[in-house]
This record gives structure tokens, sequence and C-alpha cells, in this order.
């Protein structure tokens, strides 16, 4: 991107877009991305915590107030397959927050294309993995994804890859019927299950 984009700005406006795609309406934190908080490149975006990355409280509390604000009943988030530093901070801060709610945690893609054997994070794959038949749903999900222009060049190759890759990826995980994989509390299988 350009010096002069407002990358946060960008990133917020696609959000938007994609959820309004599937039916859903954004609500932004008013918290930085890892760019922000001192990962300087990409290298740094898979590696340790930088020392002045002090966002998991704040991230604790702002998850805790938004599902009791919004009276929500599932708590979703990554389960920081690829190692990236936001996944794992969100991991980290909904593992925290989390107690008694039904929680899902998704497989991260494109990690999940790109890795096949990929683990996600140890916490996580100790909860009950289930998959979850999104035959109806897919379609919106791959149009909800290529809405994020600032990312699916540089992710797919080719912004035409990102529906052929994530109905592969769904097919795949579901010997040929499209799912969506997740490790779930026991709420959260319920709460997952139709």
């Amino acid at each position: 991107l350009a010096d002069d984009v407002d990358y946060m700005a960008l990133r917020r406006a696609e959000d938007s877009a994609a959820l309004a795609a599937l039916g859903a309406e954004a609500r932004h934190l008013d918290l930085p991305e890892a760019p922000m908080r001192g990962y300087d490149d990409a290298q740094a975006l898979f590696a340790d915590f930088v020392e002045r990355d002090d966002i998991a409280a704040s991230l604790t509390g702002a998850i805790a107030a938004t599902m009791a604000e919004a009276g929500a009943n599932l708590l979703m988030g990554p389960s920081a397959l690829g190692g990236h530093v936001d996944h794992r901070r969100v991991l980290d801060a909904m593992l925290d927050a989390m107690g008694d709610l039904a929680t899902a945690f998704w497989r991260d893609v494109p990690y999940a294309i790109r890795h096949e054997g990929a683990r996600p994070d140890s916490r996580v794959t100790g909860l009950e993995a289930c998959a979850v038949t999104v035959a109806d749903a897919l379609p919106r999900k791959i149009e909800a994804a290529a809405l994020y222009a600032s990312q699916v060049a540089f992710q797919f190759g080719d912004p035409a890859k990102v529906g052929p890759a994530l109905e592969a990826l769904a097919r795949r995980d579901g010997n040929g019927v499209p799912v969506e994989r997740f490790y779930a509390t026991p709420a959260g299988l319920r709460a997952l299950q139709p």
C-alpha cells in the first residue's frame, strides 16, 4: 500500500463491506493491529511478541464488554493456526474472557489452505473438534472474502482464486461436502449444530 493510505480505515471499510454481504454488522474496537504495535515486517508477524505489545488486557476487556453489551450467546474467533501475532493475541483474549460462554475457534485461512497439516494452538486442540455443513453459506463466505481487496491478491495470488480455494478447502474437509471445521467448548458445539 502507498504510504499515504490509512491502513486501519481501509481494513475497517473492508470489514464492513464483507460483514454486510453476510448480513452482519461490524463493531470495530479502538485497538491497533500488529503493524501499529511494533511488528515492523512480515517475519515479525509470525515471531515472538514484541515487548511493547501490551494489547492483551485491553482486548480481553473489550471482548467481555462487547459480548455482554450485545447479549451474544456464542463467542467465535481464530485458533491461531499459522501463528500470526494478531490471531494469537485474539486467541489469548478469548481464552481469558470466555468463562462459561459458548465458544468456538475456526481454522485460520489462508494458513489452513497453505499448510494442510498445520495445527492450531495447543490450548484449542484440547476442545471438541466438529464440522458444520456450509453448502448454503459458502457462496456468501466467498463473496465476503473477495471484498478484502487489500488482502486477496497477496494471500491467494489472484482475486479470482479466492472462491476456488475456499471451496476446495471446505470440500476437502468434508470429503466432498462443504464444511467449516471448528474446535468448540461443549456449549459452543451445541450452538454450532443446527
